[in-house]
């Protein structure tokens, strides 16, 4: 089987249907979906820009449009000569596009755009297995994602401006 071609896109009009299709994403990819940002917020933080914070919405879809999957970041420049940085809200990808490098595109295109702002690199979130109860690991193993999997490939993907 072919893996599914996908592209890369910003979403920045608060009515893209790949708003509510990342949402569905997010939520069946996460094992406590109450904890995370409601979809229906995504459309304000794409909008909302200032000179402290910018959110962004990164898709990764088919070309007939199916989200395959998705990274909410935002940029967060510092005044004057300091560097900000980025920090990656959240980053899902369906079952069926796991292993297919969606995850690995997604980062790497954030990872750039966080350079090109100038800023010192990315900061994300992510829950260390062993900081989890039996329950909670259960609950991510049961979405398909393995959390101590999840953890290690967070911390080896490279960024995309060294070479290795």
């Amino acid at each position: 089987m072919t893996p599914p071609a996908f592209t890369l896109r910003h979403v920045t009009d608060p009515n893209d249907p790949a708003i509510a299709a990342f949402g569905r994403v997010q939520e069946a990819s996460y094992y406590a979906p109450d904890m995370l940002i409601p979809p229906e917020v995504f459309a304000h933080l794409i909008t909302r820009r200032t000179t402290e914070r910018e959110d962004r919405l990164l898709v990764a879809q088919t070309p007939d449009g199916e989200v395959l999957g998705g990274t909410l970041y935002a940029l967060l420049p510092l005044p004057g000569g300091l560097r900000g940085a980025g920090f990656n809200s959240f980053m899902a990808v369906t079952r069926a596009a796991r292993g297919l490098g969606v995850g690995r595109a997604l980062h790497g295109e954030t990872l750039r755009v966080i350079r090109d702002a100038g800023l010192a690199g990315m900061f994300a979130d992510s829950v260390h297995p062993t900081r989890q109860n039996e329950e909670d690991r259960a609950a991510e193993t049961a979405t398909g994602v393995d959390p101590a999997q999840r953890r290690a490939a967070l911390h080896c993907i490279p960024p995309p401006w060294e070479k290795g």
